[in-house]
């Protein structure tokens, strides 16, 4: 478990000290994390939680398809690394789909090298980010792409 996690559950807090603004939501929104390994999975499930987002889950690159078609999530954390098709591909084939073209694609990546990020956006990412994410990254991804369209 990170080091932002454990001071926010020590804290006794709902929500850390440094979260993005969470507006007032009709419905939670749903956020689809695709990677595969189950431990990186698991602690953005648990960062996610700090939000009362509800969390989907798929690792491999046909799931990521499925599970955007049948649950619209409101945004995808997609690792490029995925099995079956990796995750450009995945994002490349959303965004084809004229019913999610629009759905914020947040490429997560452990490597640094400027031609994956490239790559990302040219397959229709909208940001790029060296996993794994941390509270403050997680907080300004939100922000800027779940909760401020809300």
């Amino acid at each position: 478990m990170n080091g932002f996690l454990q001071e926010a559950r020590r804290d006794g807090q709902n929500y850390p000290h440094q979260t993005a603004a969470i507006p007032e939501l009709k419905r939670r929104p749903r956020v689809l994390i695709a990677a595969v390994n189950d431990e990186n999975r698991r602690n953005l499930k648990e960062l996610l939680d700090l939000y009362n987002i509800r969390v989907l889950e798929a690792e491999n690159g046909e799931e990521v398809i499925e599970l955007a078609l049948q649950k619209r999530p409101d945004l995808i954390l997609l690792n490029t690394e995925l099995n079956e098709l990796d995750g450009y591909e995945a994002a490349r084939v959303i965004r084809n789909i004229k019913s999610l073209d629009k759905m914020p694609i947040i490429f997560l990546c452990a490597e640094t090298d400027r031609i994956f990020r490239k790559r990302a956006f040219a397959v229709g990412g909208d940001s790029f980010h060296i996993a794994p994410l941390d509270l403050e990254r997680l907080d300004r991804i939100l922000e800027n792409f779940l909760f401020r369209s809300r």
